[in-house]
C-alpha cells in the first residue's frame, strides 16, 4: 500500500510514513478465509492472534468479516457486522493499536468505526461511493485498492496485458478524485496497487511501499530487518559486524 502524502491521517491520529515500512497484521473474523480457514474460531482466540501480531511488529491490525474466496457467497451486512464489531471493540480498546476494517459495505464500515475502527480497507476500489461518504463524515482513513473486478468475482481481461501498470495508475487517479469529490481529505487516503503475492513484499519494499498488509508479521519483520541491514539503512552495532577479513576470505582463496 502506497500513500500519496508522507502522513496518513485517520480519526484524529496520524501515521508518519517513509523509511522502514509499517506492518499491518491481518485477523480474520470468518470461518472460511483462504489464509487460516477458521483456525481461530472464537473471539478470545482472535484477540490473542492480534496480540501476537502486535508483539511480532505489527503497528496496525486489519479485521475482516467476509472471505475474499470467490466460490463463497457474499455475507449479509448484518452478519458481517456481528462478526467484526466485537473484535474491533476488543482490539481497539484492549491492545491500543489503530484498527482497520476490511469491507466494501458502507453500513459495515459505519458500525466498525462506531466500535473503534479508524481505517476502512476497501478492496472494491470504491465501487460504492457511499463508503467515501462514511469516511468523510467520520474522519476515518480510506485504503483504496486497484481492482476492475466486483467483490467475490475474478476478472481475466486480456486487454490489460502489457499495460497493467498504466491501468493501476489510471484507476487509482480516478478513485482519488472520486473520494475527494465526496469530501475525503487527501491525507486520509492510502493506495493499494493490489498485488497479493509473496514476491510483492520484496518488490514493494524496493519500490518504496509504506505499509505491508500481511498474515506472517514475524517473518516479514525479519525480512525487513535483514533487508535494512544489507542496504545499510541503519548502522549495525560493532559487535554484530563480521570482520572484513572473514567476509572476503572466500574471494581471496
Amino acid at each position: 500500500m502506497i500513500a500519496p502524502p508522507l502522513r496518513f491521517r485517520f480519526r484524529g491520529q496520524a501515521l508518519e510514513l517513509g523509511g522502514r515500512p509499517k506492518l499491518m497484521g491481518v485477523v480474520n473474523a470468518t470461518p472460511d478465509s483462504f489464509s487460516d480457514a477458521g483456525l481461530h474460531p472464537t473471539l478470545e482466540e482472535r484477540v490473542e492472534l492480534a496480540r501476537s501480531l502486535i508483539d511480532a511488529g505489527a503497528e496496525l491490525i486489519d479485521i475482516g468479516g467476509e472471505s475474499g474466496v470467490t466460490n463463497r457467497p457474499p455475507v449479509r451486512p448484518a452478519e458481517e457486522i456481528e462478526r467484526v464489531v466485537p473484535l474491533v471493540e476488543r482490539v481497539s480498546g484492549d491492545l491500543g493499536v489503530p484498527v482497520s476494517v476490511d469491507t466494501y459495505k458502507p453500513e459495515v464500515a459505519r458500525a466498525a468505526i462506531a466500535a473503534g475502527a479508524s481505517i476502512v480497507n476497501d478492496i472494491s476500489g470504491l465501487r460504492d461511493p457511499l463508503l467515501a461518504d462514511v469516511c468523510a463524515e467520520t474522519g476515518a482513513g480510506l485504503i483504496l485498492m486497484h481492482t476492475r473486478a466486483a467483490p467475490k468475482q475474478k476478472l481475466l481481461d486480456p486487454s490489460l496485458d502489457g499495460r497493467i501498470a498504466d491501468d493501476v495508475e489510471e484507476f487509482l487517479r480516478e478513485r482519488i478524485a472520486l473520494a475527494g469529490e465526496r469530501g475525503v481529505a487527501f491525507e486520509q487516503l492510502m493506495l493499494d496497487p493490489g498485488p497479493g503475492t509473496l514476491a510483492a513484499v520484496a518488490h514493494g519494499v524496493a519500490a518504496g511501499v509504506h505499509v505491508l498488509r500481511v498474515h506472517d508479521v514475524g517473518d516479514v519483520a525479519d525480512f525487513l530487518a535483514v533487508d535494512a541491514a544489507l542496504s545499510s539503512a541503519f548502522e549495525l552495532d560493532s559487535e554484530l559486524r563480521v570482520a572484513d577479513a572473514i567476509r572476503w576470505e572466500q574471494d581471496s582463496e
